[in-house]
C-alpha cells in the first residue's frame, strides 16, 4: 500500500 512505501522512503533520506 501507500502508507508502506511512505514509511520506507521517509526514515530512508533521515538516516543519511
Amino acid at each position: 500500500m501507500v502508507v508502506e512505501v511512505l514509511a520506507l522512503s521517509l526514515p530512508a533520506p533521515a538516516s543519511q
